[in-house]
């Protein structure tokens, strides 16, 4: 396996790992705003 693919495959994770957790942040504001 070469190192770049694991940085790729690494980076790949990360990002939808840090956009999951994005978005649910978003979507929970969006709840308390409509819930205020």
């Amino acid at each position: 396996m070469n190192t770049s693919a694991g940085k790729m495959i690494l980076i790949t994770g990360a990002t939808g790992y840090v956009g999951r957790r994005l978005t649910h942040r978003l979507l929970d504001d969006g709840r308390y705003r409509v819930r205020l």
